[in-house]
């Protein structure tokens, strides 16, 4: 996908197809999911919309740190580790998904080459 579209546009995409994918789990008894179907619409869209930034920055950090998987894969697991064990509220989320928001909008505007260019090597030139 990132051949064929910008990093901003891909992240979108993903971001997109990531929350389809976890719309089902509400479905899911017990699962994170469900909890966040179960405090109400606000929230679940929310927690779609929170995956746009996200996204935009994970593909940003792994593009960044020469594709390195395993910061990923770290920074993913600090991000549910820490949203967990501080128990943070729906609210608390709203306020996460704003300051997600404005780190990206920030992260684009900087690096608008990055984030604009058709094919990936053009970011590395």
């Amino acid at each position: 996908m990132r051949r064929r579209f910008n990093l901003l546009t891909t992240g979108v995409i993903f971001g997109t197809i990531w929350g389809l994918w976890y719309a089902p789990l509400g479905l899911i008894k017990g699962s994170y999911q469900e909890a966040v179907a179960e405090t109400g619409l606000v929230y679940s869209i929310n927690f779609m919309v929170s995956l746009v930034p996200c996204l935009i920055m994970d593909n940003w950090r792994y593009y960044k740190t020469n594709r390195n998987m395993l910061l990923e894969i770290l920074f993913h697991f600090e991000a549910n580790f820490f949203n967990e064990i501080f128990r943070t509220r729906p609210g608390s989320k709203i306020i996460q998904t704003v300051l997600l928001l404005i780190f990206s909008v920030v992260i684009i505007c900087k690096e608008k080459t990055f984030f604009f260019s058709r094919s990936p090597e053009e970011i590395f030139r």
